[in-house]
């Protein structure tokens, strides 16, 4: 996040890492004077605008800081449940390691408390210095040692006015007035939420419901479809991409100023590799067994003139079934038994790599290493002599085997490139192909959703994962499954407000009370748009409560009951405000804010990438 806000951001967040050099900078160039402070007092950008109030850059990441601590006190989490917010999303968050769905979620409490802050005005509600001092002051206290007026010595709580003002510069980024102002505004929303929820009664029943509630738990099976495992794989045509090109000029150019880094080239390969591991041999009578280690480079010098056409790439055209259970069982058609082998080097090396190579990372992908890759990244994940070998090979060239501690890998350069910073006109087939694959990918996504929901439901054979094997059979979505796998939530409470492994789907909870051993599959496929997913969901096993719950589970419930039946009275009020603000323009969120959340998107895709290029598994 930080970084992001760096990029949109004029004022002195990027210092925020730097605490020392901002000491020295502060008192030499006076920040005290603005914004801007000593950088020329340039404008922070707005993020979104509520009534009067501009929630800039500055004054979201002050709410980001202490709204979770505001939310940890009964008032403060019962406003969040009577806002709509996920409490979870709330809890210790990390500017660096932001999801889209968590700063969304903090710009909408930020938006909610302005609202009801001004509301809470126009009631005559108001804060008193009392309690703005326990707000603003309570946790800068220090002990002091003293002498009394008897001469003994003893202690008082001293006001800590350093670091008071240390937390408000360095931590809030904020001078005095703002830290004063969002505070009062937190008090204000939540004394109108208070004074509108205490005409609630007490709900015996209620509790005793919610502590059952905690102790029903269930155990859901599902499938992740990521768009982003069907985008390079569905076909698109040079046709297409030319009527993309002609056809959505704004939306390409639009994605191009959007998206600057991916336009500037560096010089690099994509790169493919099959290795080839030791494995114990089996000595035949009467014979020495022989070295692993002499049997694979002999496998790997074998399959490289098979590869270069010094002999058939599998003998008789016939293309081999791996049956080794360490590897995977591979189910082949009749029509895979007998075919041509292609004459294309990548289609021939990727032929190979993805039933022979002893890779667990770049198998799945038929050989191929995620990414282009520069020198230093080949070494990094190779090693030097590779990389030089490959930058210095033409594209298309076997090079190996190469021995390694893990065997020896047998590579080829796909592609390669040069460095260039691409024009627009440079960039708009790449561009039309990439928004292209975009759409097509996500309705293949959900297609292969649909298809495997539908599956389930319709057939007596419950078994989500003979449902996927056979899924992965068929011609158009088999590609795309290659690393797609039946993952588990672990057993978790009915009254949670997030399921794990599935924190921001919607729609799942209450479904899943719907759910028996009998119709275990959930009615419909689920999406989270953020992280371009979409769900088929069934239950594995449910726990349901005992008939006599222990007294400290009751108490437990009864405090929840509490907050929750009064936050139950206030959300309708809440969002009616919300929503006609925004009807009347009262709220309305910038395309800096935009821009932010699109910066996150990309930055967890980018994770994503890098969590399956580490380790083969798609990062969760």
């Amino acid at each position: 996040m930080l970084g992001e806000l760096r990029r949109h951001s004029k004022s002195f967040l990027i210092y925020l890492l730097f605490a020392m050099i901002i000491v020295v900078f502060i008192f030499t160039f006076n920040t005290g004077a603005g914004k801007g402070g000593g950088c020329g007092g340039q404008e922070t950008p707005v993020y979104s605008e509520v009534g009067a109030v501009d929630i800039d850059v500055d004054t979201y990441v002050m709410g980001v800081r202490l709204l979770p601590g505001y939310m940890r006190t009964p008032e403060g989490t019962s406003f969040a449940l009577a806002a709509g917010i996920d409490l979870q999303l709330l809890a210790n968050p990390e500017l660096e390691e932001m999801s889209p769905g968590q700063a969304s979620a903090f710009m909408t409490l930020i938006e909610l408390v302005y609202l009801a802050a001004e509301e809470a005005r126009k009631l005559g509600i108001r804060v008193d210095d009392d309690e703005m001092k326990a707000a603003l002051y309570s946790g800068f206290y220090k002990e002091e040692e003293v002498t009394d007026e008897m001469g003994l010595d003893t202690t008082r709580k001293v006001f800590d006015q350093e670091r008071y003002r240390n937390f408000i510069t360095y931590r809030l980024h904020a001078s005095e007035k703002e830290y004063e102002g969002f505070t009062r505004a937190v008090l204000l929303a939540f004394k109108l939420h208070g004074i509108m929820s205490n005409t609630v009664q007490e709900d015996t029943l209620g509790k005793e419901l919610l502590a059952r509630g905690q102790e029903h738990k269930a155990n859901l099976n599902f499938v992740a479809f990521s768009v982003e495992d069907f985008q390079s794989k569905v076909p698109v045509t040079d046709e297409e991409i030319d009527a993309f090109v002609k056809a959505d000029a704004e939306q390409i150019q639009s994605y191009y100023d959007r998206h600057p880094a991916e336009f500037k080239w560096e010089a690099g390969s994509r790169l493919l590799g099959i290795l080839v591991a030791p494995d114990e041999v089996e000595a035949k009578a009467g014979e020495e067994p022989k070295d692993p280690k002499i049997v694979a480079k002999e496998d790997a010098e074998k399959i490289v003139r098979r590869l270069k056409g010094e002999e058939e790439l599998f003998p008789g055209n016939k293309l081999p079934i791996e049956l080794d259970p360490s590897k995977g069982t591979l189910t082949l058609s009749s029509a895979d038994l007998n075919r041509p082998v292609p004459t294309d080097p990548v289609e021939r090396f990727k032929e190979v790599a993805k039933r022979e190579s002893d890779d667990t990372q770049t198998r799945p992908f038929q050989g191929q290493f995620l990414g282009w890759m520069n020198q230093a990244g080949m070494a990094a994940r190779l090693d030097d002599e590779m990389a030089k070998a490959v930058e210095s090979a033409p594209a298309l060239t076997v090079v190996g085997p190469f021995e390694t501690e893990k065997g020896y890998w047998i590579l080829m350069t796909a592609e390669k490139r040069e460095a260039k910073d691409l024009t627009l006109d440079d960039a708009r087939k790449e561009i039309a192909e990439k928004l292209i694959r975009q759409t097509k990918g996500a309705q293949s996504a959900q297609a292969a959703a649909e298809t495997l929901q539908v599956t389930l439901a319709e057939s007596d054979e419950k078994d989500i994962e003979k449902a996927l094997e056979g899924l992965a059979q068929r011609a158009e979505f088999k590609d795309a499954l290659i690393t797609t796998t039946v993952e588990e939530t672990g057993l978790f409470s009915l009254t949670q407000s997030l399921i794990p492994k599935l924190r921001d789907v919607s729609g799942i909870k209450d479904d899943v009370l719907t759910l028996t051993k009998e119709a275990p599959v959930a009615p419909k496929v689920y999406q989270n748009k953020e992280e371009n997913t979409f769900y088929v969901v069934s239950l594995k096993d449910r726990q349901y409560p005992p008939e006599t719950l222990p007294e400290d589970k009751l108490e437990q419930a009864a405090f929840m009951a509490d907050l929750t039946l009064r936050a139950m009275y206030y959300p309708a009020w809440l969002s009616g405000i919300h929503e006609k603000a925004l009807e009347e323009g009262k709220v309305s969120r910038t395309p800096e804010f935009n821009n932010y959340i699109e910066a996150l998107k990309q930055q967890l895709n980018e994770k994503l990438q890098k969590k399956l290029l580490e380790t083969g598994i798609p990062a969760q």
